[in-house]
């Protein structure tokens, strides 16, 4: 089997093969044909062939304050501590993103650095590193590059990578060893580079994050970074939660596709509506009219067809001893087809006189349908200029992005609990699909005339669930469709001037 180590020891070997195969020291050897060739004057292992008061003084952190270093050397060289410059460096990189030549001076072939530069083994322990020949890929930003770092925690890290695809690469010097800042810098370099030069979206809003399958379109705006100021084209592109591109709009800058004005540096494009339940990303691409660069950027915003999830219902208690209530909320989601996973709930309140709300909550999933009880409960403390209900506001997102918001009233006593919805609303039946019978909610802000009808679907009335004045309140009704045959079914609610019909089957 073959054993895969990281080695200092490795490189050593290495150069006193090259020692012997040449017949002079390994640094001469690279004097004579590196650095000399590619113009790397003030290079060198040694101390001895350097200005020593030119070189960057190494720092060391020792709790409170940094220290400086001397220079040092390393028992197994030339495994590190090659001293040189960015200036220089840069030479060397350049040799190797040109197919190996500088300036007219072939450094290696190009088929040998192919063969540097093919991942022989991928290493689990070390995420970002996959190896080839002493070479290394490290991703940053889903940016696949090619290059080596160093670092000595008495004061240096370094860092040469480069990008073979897009043709770019960069340089570190870091005279401390600080190794959270050191790739903080790499992945904010990484991503300059990336971005330099081509036009890219900035600043891409949707109008809202939810969208009613079958009902609703979107308008998509964003600006872009154009430093030369290239004539391009720009669509907009709709990515399933699986990857797959399911569809793509083109977008403009004429004041009549959602944007503002024309020519006002804000495009914009419609998502007409989607049939199926998901959840997608939006990614913008343009097209270089001068230079045909096509460039991608994906996941800017996101949206969902998903859902919605919304807040059911909320119990609360009252814990007298610690002056504090609980507050538990049940979640729904009233979608049809899609379960939805990996959900934060956040509750706030616009009342100043509740003084503190902990939270947020997490739910693994829910079902299409379905109503949990997430784990915990929020804890909420009031001061003594509170006054009953409780009125409290959701946000409910899924990794960290935000989907859909609801609000609820909630009027209780340490006897009592009822919960008050703000607004009108009709909840998807369950169990759907139903057989014989399923439970219909719906919720009124205020006392008023209530019709809860049903449907075929050829439109003529076959129940009457409510015709009467109800009070405020959250309401739940059991329909029974044993003598009817299977198939679809409205239901339609009219209070007040609120009217909303959902659609649920009869299956036997």
């Amino acid at each position: 089997d073959t054993v895969w180590e990281y080695t200092n020891a490795g490189s050593s070997i290495i150069a006193f093969i090259v020692e012997k195969l040449s017949g002079v020291s390994f640094a001469q050897y690279c004097s004579d044909n590196i650095f000399n060739p590619l113009d790397m004057n003030l290079t060198s292992w040694f101390l001895e062939d350097l200005d020593t008061s030119d070189i960057a003084i190494p720092y060391e952190w020792t709790g409170n304050q940094f220290e400086a270093n001397c220079h040092q050397g390393w028992p197994p060289y030339p495994a590190v501590f090659l001293r040189t410059n960015k200036v220089e460096l840069e030479h060397f990189l350049t040799a190797y993103m040109n197919g190996g030549i500088y300036n007219g001076y072939t450094l290696l072939n190009s088929s040998t650095i192919d063969t540097m530069l093919q991942v022989y083994k991928y290493v689990p322990s070390e995420p970002l590193h996959d190896w080839g020949l002493i070479w290394f890929r490290t991703i940053l930003n889903n940016l696949q590059m090619w290059g080596h770092t160093g670092g000595w925690t008495a004061g240096t890290n370094t860092s040469m990578q480069f990008h073979p695809a897009e043709d770019w690469g960069f340089l570190v010097f870091y005279n401390m060893y600080d190794v959270t800042a050191f790739w903080y810098l790499n992945t904010i370099l990484s991503n300059y580079a990336h971005l330099y030069g081509n036009i890219y979206a900035i600043n891409t809003k949707l109008n809202k994050p939810y969208m009613k399958p079958s009902v609703d379109t979107l308008i998509v705006r964003t600006e872009f970074s154009n430093v030369f100021q290239h004539n391009f084209s720009a669509n907009a592109v709709f990515i399933r939660s699986d990857g797959v591109i399911i569809d793509s709009s083109a977008l403009y800058d004429d004041g009549l596709h959602g944007d503002s004005l024309t020519n006002d540096g804000i495009w914009g494009g419609f998502i007409n509506t989607i049939n199926e339940e998901e959840i997608f990303k939006v990614g913008i691409s343009t097209l270089d009219m001068q230079n045909n660069i096509y460039f991608f950027t994906e996941d800017l915003v996101r949206f969902t067809t998903a859902g919605p999830v919304a807040i059911d219902s909320a119990t609360i208690t009252y814990n007298p001893v610690m002056n504090i209530y609980q507050v538990k909320p049940h979640i729904r989601n009233e979608g049809q087809t899609f379960t939805v996973e990996n959900l934060k709930i956040s509750m706030m309140s616009d009342d100043t006189s509740i003084t503190y709300i902990s939270g947020p909550l997490n739910v693994a999933s829910i079902a299409p349908g379905q109503t949990v009880i997430p784990p915990g409960s929020y804890t909420v403390r009031v001061d003594s200029n509170f006054s009953l209900p409780f009125n409290f506001n959701f946000n409910i997102s899924i990794d960290e992005w935000l989907y859909w918001k609801d609000s609820i009233s909630i009027l209780t006593s340490v006897e009592d609990v009822n919960t008050f919805p703000v607004t009108f609303k009709l909840f998807q039946n369950f169990p759907n699909p139903f057989n014989p019978s399923t439970s219909i909610k719906y919720g009124i802000p205020e006392r008023t005339f209530v019709e809860l009808k049903v449907y075929d679907i050829l439109g003529r009335e076959v129940d009457m669930l409510v015709n009467e004045e109800k009070e405020r309140g959250i309401y739940s009704i059991s329909f029974d469709a044993a003598r009817l045959p299977s198939g679809i079914y409205f239901y339609r609610l009219q209070a007040g001037d609120f009217i909303e019909t959902k659609k649920m089957v009869l299956l036997r």
